[in-house]
């Protein structure tokens, strides 16, 4: 009755509205079963239906809400209920979790082509928001690195990172503040040009694409011929072109339109597959040292000593560090290394259970992220051939990238000097 009160005389007071909802959840779970739990739900999706009403631009409210309505609606009617919110939202984080949602929660749907385009359309909505927005962007890089690496597109998965970090961090600052439109055709032209990307060997980034080019001219001396007779050398190969036409023997490729819709869409990564993740934005040192250790984790490259966040310090909201419980036996060993040295005993066994942070590490290219503990090993010994070589490559070059604070150098250096322990 406090609560409902509150709410009656401040329809603006968010944390009453949540308290709310909480305590009309919690009396849900512990008495109702069934149809009666269902009746409950649709109770509490109406209550913050009303307060999401009042509160328009609460991102708190919004996803309180989809989440009771996720008890009472399908797939069809959720997908649309998120759809509205998303298009009211204010805030970019509602458009990461409407990503999750769909990556995760819409099975009837759910298909690589459909999340890609989900993945696609959020970015544009983020960039069309304020807050946040360039580290909602990383995160929306990372996730769908992840998920095209776990669904068995590594090359595009690869791809991706690889345009974010050329495009992001690697950028000089006077193709930075040339316009968009231009900037996005230079990277065109460099991605489609065959050079080295980042991970590659003798990679330079794409701020010297054109200088090779230059650097390869060669000096043919002024030109001395006459406008006539450049005019009757054209005139003369235009008529013998014309007069014995070149015949080539092309081949036409017989498929039908049925063949073609059931091509496989991702066998190729082409310009356009990455283009999506690019916006216009420049990147501030928190937004780039979050994409740099997302990067780190995707390789699976983050040790113990690469760590720089322990506590959650990271610019993203909502990245892959979490800090379980480390009260299983596995675990003992680990735990015991970050106890305090002044414990007054010396055993492990003995010591107090504490927290610990643990990374997701890639154990292979193409393989699904497994939670591993990194206290006693040297991530780098857990990647094949392939995968130590571009990112040892990938790393060297990202300490050259001017955007970087020190943090972020110092972690790529301590990544590069624990490589040396391969």
């Amino acid at each position: 009755m406090e609560l409902e009160a509150r709410v009656r005389h401040d329809p603006h007071d968010i944390d009453a509205w949540q308290l709310l909802a909480a305590h009309q959840q919690t009396i849900a779970q512990s008495s109702f079963v069934g149809s009666r739990l269902t009746q409950v739900f649709i109770v509490q999706a109406d209550v913050l239906r009303r307060a999401l009403h009042s509160n328009p631009h609460s991102s708190s409210l919004a996803l309180a809400y989809l989440d009771a309505c996720a008890h009472t609606m399908d797939d069809d009617a959720m997908l649309d209920e998120w759809t509205r919110v998303v298009g009211a939202a204010t805030d970019p984080r509602v458009v990461v979790h409407h990503v999750r949602f769909c990556q995760t929660s819409v099975a009837a749907r759910f298909s690589v082509l459909w999340v890609a385009r989900v993945y696609a359309a959020a970015v544009q909505r983020v960039i069309s928001l304020a807050g946040n927005v360039d580290v909602c962007v990383v995160e929306l890089v990372h996730c769908a690195a992840l998920f095209y690496r776990e669904a068995g597109f590594g090359e595009r998965a690869y791809a991706i990172y690889q345009a974010a970090l050329e495009w992001y961090v690697m950028t000089p600052e006077v193709r930075g503040s040339t316009h968009g439109v231009h900037r996005m055709q230079e990277f065109r032209e460099f991605w489609c040009s065959g050079r080295p990307r980042v991970g590659a060997a003798n990679a330079k980034g794409w701020t010297v694409d054109n200088e090779q080019t230059a650097d390869n001219g060669v000096d043919q001396g002024p030109v001395t011929c006459e406008a006539e007779s450049i005019s009757e050398w054209a005139q003369a190969e235009l008529s013998r072109s014309q007069s014995t036409p070149l015949t080539c023997a092309t081949g036409t490729l017989d498929i039908t339109e049925s063949q073609l819709q059931t091509m496989d869409p991702f066998a190729l990564t082409v310009f356009e597959d990455v283009e999506p993740f690019l916006c216009d934005l420049t990147l501030d040192s928190d937004a780039a040292r979050a994409l740099v250790s997302g990067f780190m984790q995707f390789v699976g490259v983050v040790g113990p000593l690469t760590c720089v966040f322990p506590v959650q310090r990271s610019a993203s909201y909502e990245l892959s560090w979490t800090v379980p419980g480390a009260g299983d036996d596995m675990f003992s060993a680990a735990s015991a290394l970050f106890m305090d040295s002044t414990s007054g005993s010396d055993t492990i066994g003995s010591q107090p259970t504490r927290a610990f942070p643990f990374v997701s590490l890639p154990i292979t290219l193409d393989t699904p992220d497994t939670p591993l503990t990194f206290a006693h090993m040297c991530p780098w010994l857990r990647l094949n051939d392939s995968t130590q070589k571009f990112a040892y490559n990938a790393l060297e070059l990202l300490t050259q990238a001017p955007v970087l604070d020190q943090p972020s150098r110092t972690q790529l250096r301590i990544a590069l000097l624990e490589s040396s322990f391969m």
